[in-house]
C-alpha cells in the first residue's frame, strides 16, 4: 500500500500522456513524494554466489526542462494518490489512441459474429482496445480465447500498424497462423523469420527489429513476461507512441518483484475474467486437482533449495514411481485420455522416461553427460545434448493432433502450445511460482468436444519443510482460482517401495 503525507497545499498537477509516456509537471514536494512511492519498486535477484539481493529501482526520471517523465501505465495509480492528498489533477491525452473511426466491423464474417455473440466478454475486450485512449491489461484464464480476440482486432483495424508480441517462437508461430487465417498479409519476426508488415507477429526477444517502424498498437500475449529489465527497456523504446495492451492469466506474482514494471508498460487491469467466470460462460473447462500425499523422502539437514530439488524431487525414487503409477492410471482411464507430465529439468524428464518408456520426452538442452548418454540409450533424439526446435515442433504438432497421447516435458511446453484434448496434467516439478501455478495447469483448460473436465495431479511433499511450503503455496493458488481440490493417498505405492534416491 502506498503511504504519503496529507498535503496542506492546493497544488495542480498536469499529466500529459502521449502513447506510452507520461509527463508530470510542475515538480512539487507532493509530486515527488507520490512518484517516489508509486513509480519505484524493489528488484530481487541472485548474485554470482547465489545469494538473494534486492535494490530499489525507479521507473521515472526528471528532465532538463523541469518536468518529470514516467511510463503512462502508471497514470491511474499516480492520479489516485495525488487526489488522495488534495492535489488537483489535470489529465491531457496528446494524440489519444482511439480507433473508433477506423474500426471496420463489417470485415468480420458471420461465423466470427456468431462466435462473439456467444462470448460477450470478448466483445467487451475488443471494444476496449478500440475505444480506450490508453493501454491496459486483460486478465483472463489460459484457454479463454486471447488469440481469437487478437486476430479479430487485427481484422477490424485494417489501417492501423499493429505489433503482436509473445515470449517464444512456438507461441509466435501459433499466433501468426491464426492471424493469417483472417488477414493474408501478415509479417513474422523470430525463429529465423524477418518479414515486416503492417501487422507483424514477433518474439519479444526480437523486439528491437521493430524499432524503425511506427506502431499504433501493441498486443502482447503473456504480458507478465514483459517485466524483465532488458525486454521492458526495449518495449519502452520501441512502442513510445503506441497504445500497449497486455493479455495474461497471471498479471501478478513475478519472483523478481517487477510486477509494477508490467503495469507501467501496459496500465492497470481494465478487464478481468476469473476462472470461475470462464467456466460459467463456457469458455474454459473446470479443473479438478488431485493432491497426492508423499509422506516419505530424504531427511536433508541442509536447507539448500537445490539439494531439496536434487534429492527430494528429481531423484526421489518413491515420488517418481508414484508419478509414473498415476500417469499410467490416467492414460488407462479412457480411450480418449491424454497425459502430460511437466518437469523442471531434462534430468528429471529422463529419470521419468526410464519408468515410462512409452512416453515421449520434450526438452531443449541436457547439460549433464550422464543425462545425455541415458537419453540416447532410451531412444531420445538429441544432437550435442540438445533437442532441435524442428523436432520439438514435430512432437508438439503430434501431441496437438493426439497422435501422441503421453509426454514428459520441461517448461518449453509452458506456452505456445494448444492442447485442447489434454485431459490429465501431472505437475512433477514441485515448484511454487504463483505464475507457474496458473500458467502450467492452463494447458488443461481449453475446450474440446466431449471434454468435461481437466484433471491436475499434484503432490503434497510432506517429508521436507522446503517442499512442503511449496506444496502449500500451490494449494493456496488453486483455492484462489476456485479449483476443486481432492486430497488423495496411494498406500500401495507408499508401502511397497522404501525411499531411495540415485
Amino acid at each position: 500500500m502506498t503511504t504519503v503525507h496529507k498535503s496542506t497545499s492546493n497544488n495542480k498537477i498536469k499529466l500529459a500522456i502521449r502513447g506510452n509516456l507520461m509527463v508530470a509537471e510542475p515538480i512539487t514536494p507532493d509530486l515527488l513524494r507520490v512518484i517516489d512511492n508509486v513509480a519505484s519498486f524493489t528488484y530481487r535477484y541472485r548474485d554470482d554466489r547465489g545469494r538473494m539481493q534486492s535494490e530499489k529501482q525507479a521507473l521515472y526520471r526528471i528532465c532538463n526542462d523541469g518536468s518529470l517523465e514516467l511510463m503512462a501505465g502508471l497514470r491511474k495509480r499516480v492520479e489516485d494518490v495525488l487526489k488522495s492528498v488534495q492535489c488537483k489533477v489535470e489529465v491531457k491525452y496528446i494524440d489519444p489512441k482511439i480507433f473508433s473511426d477506423q474500426a471496420a466491423m463489417h470485415l468480420l464474417s458471420q461465423q466470427d459474429i456468431d462466435d462473439l455473440n456467444t462470448r460477450p466478454d470478448q466483445i467487451d475486450v475488443i471494444g476496449l482496445v478500440v475505444d480506450s485512449p490508453e493501454g491496459f491489461i486483460v486478465e483472463a484464464p489460459t484457454g479463454w480465447g486471447k488469440s481469437f480476440v487478437v486476430s479479430k482486432i487485427c481484422r477490424i483495424l485494417p489501417k492501423i500498424n499493429i505489433a503482436v508480441l509473445a515470449p517464444g517462437v512456438d507461441i509466435v508461430k501459433t499466433l501468426y497462423k491464426r492471424i493469417r487465417n483472417v488477414i493474408p498479409d501478415v509479417g513474422i519476426i523470430g525463429g529465423g523469420n524477418r518479414l515486416l508488415k503492417r501487422v507483424t507477429v514477433c518474439t519479444m526477444q526480437s523486439v528491437d527489429l521493430l524499432a524503425k517502424h511506427h506502431w499504433d498498437l501493441l498486443l502482447f500475449d503473456e504480458a507478465h513476461r514483459a517485466g524483465g529489465a532488458a525486454i521492458s527497456e526495449s518495449l519502452a523504446d520501441v512502442f513510445t507512441e503506441a497504445k500497449c495492451v497486455g493479455f495474461t492469466a497471471s498479471p501478478h506474482g513475478r519472483t523478481d518483484g517487477a510486477d509494477k514494471v508490467v503495469e507501467a508498460l501496459f496500465g492497470p487491469i481494465a478487464y478481468k475474467v476469473s476462472y470461475a467466470q470462464g467456466v460459467e460462460r463456457g469458455s474454459v473447462v473446470p479443473i479438478q486437482v488431485h493432491m497426492y500425499s508423499v509422506e516419505r523422502g530424504p531427511q536433508l539437514t541442509s536447507t539448500s533449495s537445490y539439494r531439496a530439488n536434487l534429492y527430494g524431487i528429481w531423484n526421489n525414487l518413491l515420488r517418481n514411481k508414484l508419478i509414473a503409477k498415476k500417469a499410467m492410471e490416467a492414460l488407462a482411464s479412457s480411450d480418449d485420455a491424454q497425459v502430460l507430465i511437466m518437469v523442471e529439468t531434462a534430468e528429471h524428464a529422463i529419470v521419468l522416461k526410464e519408468l515410462l518408456p512409452d512416453f515421449e520426452v520434450v526438452f531443449a538442452t541436457a547439460s549433464k553427460k550422464k543425462t545425455v548418454q541415458r537419453a540416447w540409450e532410451l531412444g531420445v533424439k538429441l544432437k550435442k545434448g540438445a533437442m532441435s526446435s524442428e523436432y520439438r515442433d514435430y512432437l508438439r504438432r503430434q501431441f496437438e493432433k493426439r497422435e501422441i497421447r503421453a509426454a514428459i516435458a520441461t517448461g518449453v511446453w509452458n506456452t505456445g502450445v494448444d492442447f485442447c484434448q489434454l485431459t490429465h496434467l501431472i505437475r512433477a516439478e514441485g515448484l511454487a511460482s504463483k505464475i507457474r501455478s496458473i500458467q502450467t495447469p492452463g494447458r488443461l483448460s481449453r475446450l474440446a468436444d466431449g471434454k468435461e473436465m481437466g484433471i491436475l495431479i499434484d503432490f503434497d511433499d510432506k517429508f521436507n519443510p522446503t517442499l512442503k511450503r511449496r506444496a502449500d503455496e500451490r494449494r493456496r493458488e488453486y483455492c484462489r482460482l476456485g479449483w476443486e481440490i481432492i486430497d488423495k493417498s496411494d498406500a500401495s505405492v507408499a508401502s511397497k517401495y522404501a525411499w531411495d534416491h540415485r
